[in-house]
């Protein structure tokens, strides 16, 4: 359980990490984004990476079982 939490956070972060960058630039060249459009995008991004992660760790367990 310790372990789906700790690939979680580190999605998180790492989208976080993503999402300033891209926001930083984006500010920088005069565009401002949309942050109602924005957040939800990559709240559901960062799902499809997590649960990419985990489906591809569940084939290993799988296979070696």
């Amino acid at each position: 359980m310790m372990k789906h939490f700790l690939k979680g956070a580190a999605v998180t972060a790492a989208m976080m990490i993503v999402l300033m960058g891209v926001s930083i630039f984006c500010n920088m060249q005069g565009m401002e984004l949309n942050t109602l459009i924005f957040a939800p995008a990559a709240g559901a991004c960062s799902i499809f990476i997590y649960n990419a992660w985990i489906q591809k760790e569940n084939k290993e367990e799988n296979r070696e079982n």
